[in-house]
């Protein structure tokens, strides 16, 4: 905002009567300074005789002299004498006012002129640090960053700390600082900034790197700094500061917490050590660590780290502050084909990626995809997951949601990368639906229809031809007739419903979000979440729970950022990865572009080509196209990090992760059959029908955390 100097000098521009007098005293004002503090302010002949003519005149022209010297001295316009000359008059002033010293950062200088470039006072954003009882006050420019703001709040109250201290005579890392946790340190530095009434969406929002601060123009902000403590050399709960339950699952609990050292916010979650113990679920928890540390994608859930307390197996996790897509679904009713078609391409490309290294999710469903701050998604929940699945495997256990269950998981037949693929349809039709396939409060029914009913679409949504012909291939009965049996996802990716997709644009989060989330609000649902929250806190505070320390797990404690051979690896197979959908898109370009028209008699004309024929010429490439495929992946580089040039393009089979193999196949869970199908069955040929009746619909899975009639309003 323009102090009050700048708003008067304004003012007396703007009269006509000074115009033309302006100028003169400006520059009588430099010529007549004294760097012992005095101002030659003598008047001209010509001015005394205006004084005598006119008071009025003369007093204004006095002012303007005054309010020229303070707009001078504020803006650092004079030399290091002018500072100290005119110092004890805005010592003065700010004596009578409170102790808020002005650190303004508009007006700013030009970089090709001296000429004070002005900024719009209703946009700038006042910022309130308060620090050591006092309160730093500065005007930043809305155009800025949050992460240059946080470095330009750390300079500056360093440097107000540095002047305070030496004007007293004191050092200030003599002094004691009392940081957010209640320790006091003699060594602690400022980490972060976060409000003085602990706004936790604002206080997430600053922490991120590169976001605008336009969100918070014309507003005020009363920050205060945070200190960070130092780390043990094992991250502990200790470690953690407990902010608020944000989700609760069947036996986890999932906190936003702010890590000591950084002032950083992750999402914690908790697994009960009793209940694994009880119901022999380490294989399941061990599998799910093992999986998360060695992902890493865009749209994939960052395992930060992982370890064991008194009572807790602990995962800690990247803060998703959109909350669940299943959340923005219930918002919506349903999404049109180009909003779910952003979304579904960004899970396509996520679960390309997990199958390339033999993963299949198997728990794929609105509630296990979560929306970051700025609307893309993260696939979370890997406890489900199953590695190590070749193309020759199959598993046999029981496990997921109702009604996204395939036919061959009801039925216990055996089960691969398939089962992901029916999944996937399942949610596609529930995006542009608004509910499930078959859908029933009744888990039974449920069932029966998955096995049972043909696929049907309402009528009333008008449905392209394209959606409908992906959605009857991907929830295809028969496994061996589902869409991707063949050459999997990427089937998939070069359907006919993502001909105008660009799968590379995607991936490089270059296409804006269809809903973006309020930034400065976090969407999570805090229905039933203080059920057991008591019993948790208890357990936390080992007040109950287990009666001594108990590891259950031998190799268990993963730190991210000790792993820099796993980085390192994880690089290489982004940059694989990356090279397979700029591949994919390379096929599906040419699939799908402007044919010529012939000039030939139809007689004459080619017959069209059998999907398998046309398979196989969509896996060749001329020289040209070779070649523009690989500027376009060197030219696209850059927006990967830490990636080294590969010179082939690799096949879906050679892209295989040979790193995962180092997965402990000893904790293999469920407990699986042999990973072949029975003597005697193929999956092409079961009689889904016959088999109806074997299957027991008592042994269900618990329900999901949101019940089915959320779904239906």
């Amino acid at each position: 905002m323009l102090s009050k100097q700048q708003q008067q000098l304004q003012e007396i521009v703007s009269q006509s009567i000074l115009k033309k007098s302006a100028t003169k005293t400006s520059q009588k004002l430099s010529q007549s300074f004294n760097p012992n503090g005095l101002i030659g302010q003598s008047l001209s002949p010509t001015q005394k005789t205006n004084q005598s003519m006119g008071l009025k005149k003369g007093n204004n022209l006095k002012q303007y002299q005054q309010d020229l010297l303070k707009l001078m001295t504020s803006h650092k316009q004079l030399q290091s004498g002018t500072k100290k000359a005119n110092m004890s008059d805005l010592m003065s002033q700010q004596k009578d006012s409170k102790r808020i010293s002005s650190g303004n950062s508009q007006p700013q200088k030009s970089q090709n002129s001296n000429k004070i470039s002005f900024v719009n006072p209703a946009s700038q954003i006042i910022i309130i640090v308060n620090h050591e009882n006092q309160q730093i006050k500065f005007n930043i420019d809305p155009q800025k960053s949050t992460g240059w703001l946080e470095e330009y709040l750390k300079q500056e109250v360093k440097k107000h700390s540095i002047h305070q201290y030496s004007s007293t005579g004191s050092q200030p890392d003599e002094r004691k600082v009392t940081c957010g946790t209640g320790n006091e340190s003699s060594d602690l530095e400022i980490v972060s900034f976060h409000t003085v009434d602990k706004n936790l969406p604002i206080d997430y929002y600053l922490q991120q790197a590169n976001k605008s601060l336009e969100i918070f123009s014309g507003q005020t902000l009363n920050l205060q700094p945070f200190y960070g403590t130092p780390q043990q050399s094992k991250i502990t709960l200790k470690d953690f500061i407990f902010v608020k339950c944000i989700g609760v699952g069947g036996f986890s609990r999932v906190y936003m917490v702010k890590k000591k050292s950084n002032g950083r916010f992750y999402a914690m979650k908790l697994i009960d050590k009793e209940f694994i113990i009880q119901h022999k679920k380490q294989g399941i928890v061990q599998n799910e660590r093992d999986i998360m540390t060695v992902l890493d994608h865009p749209f994939i859930i960052k395992l930060e780290y992982a370890f064991e307390s008194k009572n807790f197996i602990v995962f800690v996790l990247e803060f998703c502050s959109g909350g669940e897509l299943f959340w923005q679904l219930r918002q919506v009713k349903r999404m049109t084909e180009d909003q779910a078609r952003f979304y579904f391409a960004e899970i396509c490309l996520a679960m390309f990626y997990l199958h390339s290294l033999s993963v299949v999710y198997r728990d794929i469903k609105p509630e296990n995809i979560l929306i970051d701050i700025d609307g893309h998604i993260r696939i979370a929940d890997f406890g489900l997951s199953k590695p190590n699945m070749t193309e020759e495997d199959y598993a046999y256990s029981f496990c997921g949601s109702p009604e996204y269950m395939a036919p061959e998981m009801l039925l216990k037949v055996g089960h691969n990368v398939q089962v992901d693929h029916y999944c996937m349809g399942a949610l596609l039709f529930e995006l542009v639906t608004g509910l499930p396939p078959y859908y029933s409060r009744d888990t039974d029914e449920i069932y029966e229809s998955i096995l049972n009913e043909e696929l049907t679409f309402p009528e009333k949504l008008n449905l392209s031809p394209e959606i409908k012909d992906l959605l009857q291939g991907l929830l295809c009965k028969q496994p061996s007739e589902r869409l991707g049996a063949n050459k999997g996802l990427t089937e998939l990716l070069t359907h006919a419903w993502f001909k105008d997709v660009d799968l590379v644009a995607i991936l490089q989060k270059q296409i804006p979000p269809p809903f973006k989330p309020n930034q400065l609000k976090f969407n999570y649902d805090s229905n039933d979440l203080m059920k057991g929250e008591l019993e948790t806190r208890e357990k936390l505070l080992g007040k109950t729970g287990l009666q001594q320390e108990i590891r259950i797990f031998k190799a268990f404690y993963f730190d991210s950022y000790e792993q820099k051979q796993m980085k390192t690896e994880q690089a290489k197979i982004l940059q694989q990865h990356f090279m397979m959908v700029t591949q994919q898109q390379l096929v599906l370009n040419q699939k799908f572009k402007p044919k010529r028209k012939s000039t030939e008699p139809k007689e004459h004309q080619s017959k069209p080509a059998s999907p398998q024929t046309r398979n196989q010429k969509q896996q060749k490439f001329t020289p040209e196209q070779f070649q523009s495929l690989q500027k376009r992946i060197k030219s696209q580089q850059s927006s990967m990090s830490n990636v080294q040039q590969i010179s082939t393009i690799p096949s879906p089979a050679q892209s295989k992760l040979q790193g995962l193999k180092r997965i402990i196949s000893q904790n293999n869970f469920f407990a699986d059959r042999q990973n072949t199908l029975p003597t005697g069955q193929k999956d092409g040929n079961i009689d889904y029908h016959q088999l109806l009746s074997n299957v027991s619909t008592e042994q269900i899975l618990h329900k999901r955390v949101s019940s089915l009639k959320q779904r239906k309003k």
